[in-house]
């Protein structure tokens, strides 16, 4: 129910923006990819390997989210929300 209201809401938000679409729906795909990797993991015994293959697609989602930030943030001025913690006001 998340993926479509998000996808929605980007189309609604940003319609001549297609590249934010693919860029909102990646962090959705990758946390549903880290589920099961986090699942493997347990099942596992908490392997090494796992759990740093684990970490390293945390860092990803989380760099993937803070480009989309900056990409919803550039070249739109967004009435009512300060964006001051990327650095733009």
């Amino acid at each position: 129910m998340a993926d479509g209201r998000q996808d929605t809401t980007a189309q609604r938000w940003a319609p001549t923006r297609r590249g934010l679409r693919l860029i909102s729906f990646l962090p959705l795909v990758g946390v549903r990819l880290q589920t099961v990797l986090g699942g493997i993991t347990v099942l596992t015994g908490l392997s090494r390997a796992l759990v740093a293959a684990y970490f390293l697609a945390s860092m990803v989602l989380v760099s993937l989210s803070a480009y989309l930030l900056y990409r919803v943030s550039e070249g739109y001025e967004l009435s009512g929300l300060s964006l001051a913690f990327c650095g733009r006001r």
